[in-house]
């Protein structure tokens, strides 16, 4: 876990001049310049003042605060146990079902736990999972063409901007045929 995400973390740096026009260290000193608010609304502020998208501006914040992805992220099991806590324990055991049926859509599959979802790439992300009111949120990344009656906007979860659609599993049995199907091309398109 760690290396993937220190490898991530450097790729992300070593092409923001490139991708933003500035440097990490330079967006942080000019964050600092422009005073970054405090509480809640700071990462909807930097991506909104700056243009930046969700995974640029959450490195900015991030970096201005001292810390570092890898230093984040490192334990991805502790990540996965904070979610599955209270109200959401009873899913932890479909989260896992659930994260194998992911896995077992081919190679290159690979879960990647953050403080609120557990993102799965193989080349980009394709998946993500969250435990949401009650229910497990499973969110796609699925080509613009495709729709059906299951899916709904996944807005509001905090997912990135390509995991556009999502559907909501109380159990196993709901993952039916078109639903696995869904989950296969979001793989296969990404």
């Amino acid at each position: 876990m760690t290396t993937t995400v220190q490898n991530m973390e450097a790729k992300m740096i070593a092409s923001m001049k490139k991708r933003t026009g500035r440097t990490l260290e330079e967006w942080v000193e000019k964050a600092r310049r422009d005073g970054v608010p405090d509480g809640k609304g700071r990462m909807k502020w930097i991506k909104e003042e700056y243009g930046l998208g969700q995974s640029t501006a959450y490195l900015i914040m991030n970096h201005l605060d001292g810390n570092s992805l890898t230093g984040i992220y490192s334990d991805g099991d502790k990540l996965v146990d904070a979610q599955f806590q209270g109200d959401h324990a009873a899913l932890r055991e479909l989260y896992e079902w659930m994260k194998g049926e992911i896995e077992a859509l081919g190679e290159g599959v690979e879960a990647r736990p953050c403080k609120t979802y557990v993102p799965f790439y193989r080349k980009k992300q394709f998946a993500v999972l969250k435990p949401h009111k009650g229910k497990l949120q499973v969110g796609l990344a699925l080509p613009d063409a495709v729709s059906s009656d299951r899916l709904e906007s996944s807005k509001g979860l905090g997912f990135n901007e390509r995991l556009k659609l999502k559907f909501s599993l109380d159990k196993q049995a709901d993952l039916d045929e078109e639903l696995r199907g869904l989950l296969g091309l979001a793989y296969e398109a990404n």
